[in-house]
């Protein structure tokens, strides 16, 4: 497989997303401390 080139998804790069992302984390970390559902479980 010499001609393959293997490469991470960035299409969630953008700035906007990340800090989505980031936000996103933020409120399941205060809703999993103070005891409450989490906004974004995984399930």
């Amino acid at each position: 497989m010499d001609q393959v080139v293997l490469a991470p998804h960035t299409a969630s790069g953008t700035h906007d997303t990340r800090q989505a992302m980031a936000d996103l984390v933020l409120a399941n970390l205060r809703a999993g401390l103070a005891g409450e559902p989490l906004p974004a479980q995984a399930r």
